[in-house]
């Protein structure tokens, strides 16, 4: 994709995601900040086989400095089913666009 193509998609999913925003940013929009720049990014994405939780990092791929991290908590369990419950959105912000990152509901497929 080019730079003008990620950034129309950003602003896409920015769109997509505004309805969950807190009311404090929600009218923070792209079209009122006009400076962009665009990084390539590396996301990486710990976990584990057990139910502990997640960590993502986000660096710039070229120099490793850091863009954001984000958490997302263990499922819990309740109920005679032991069903896992669904895991609530990662904190800490949204991603950086790369052209190597897709964005899935679920833990990342290691490979």
């Amino acid at each position: 994709m080019t730079h003008d193509e990620l950034i129309l998609k950003a602003i896409e999913w920015l769109g997509r995601l505004e309805p969950t925003m807190p009311d404090s940013i929600r009218g923070v929009t792209p079209d009122r900040l006009p400076k962009r720049r665009l990084r390539d990014a590396v996301v990486i994405d710990f976990t584990s086989d057990e139910e502990r939780g997640s960590i993502r990092v986000v660096m710039d791929r070229e120099t490793g400095d850091l863009i954001e991290t984000s958490h997302s908590p263990p499922r819990t369990r309740t109920g005679d089913d032991n069903r896992p419950q669904p895991r609530s959105a990662p904190s800490g912000g949204l991603a950086a666009p790369s052209d190597k990152t897709a964005v899935t509901d679920g833990p990342p497929e290691v490979s």
